[in-house]
């Protein structure tokens, strides 16, 4: 037996989104949304402390600031490109 163009339809759309994370009314948008706000304000506060401690005149803070500045290279650009990606390929 033939299937129905409306059937055939729906087993294509059916089969295209079975790897894809759903991101509507009752998706994960609001976990991704959450990573997001609370990535970018790390990354605010790290860079607001990374120029405080290099303008600070009483220490001398300077292997502070390369081991911080470091970190958000390493691991939080990082993250966010990743997370990015992921969320790119996968949604």
């Amino acid at each position: 037996m033939k299937k129905s163009i409306i059937r055939r339809w729906q087993d294509f759309r059916i089969s295209m989104n079975e790897d894809k994370i759903p991101m509507g009314f009752a998706g994960y948008k609001n976990y991704f949304d959450t990573i997001e706000k609370a990535i970018s304000r790390v990354e605010r506060n790290m860079k607001t402390l990374i120029k405080d401690l290099g303008r600070d005149k009483d220490g001398d803070y300077k292997r502070q600031v390369i081991e911080l500045q470091k970190l958000y290279k390493n691991n939080l650009i990082e993250f966010k490109v990743k997370l990015a990606d992921f969320k790119r390929k996968n949604t």
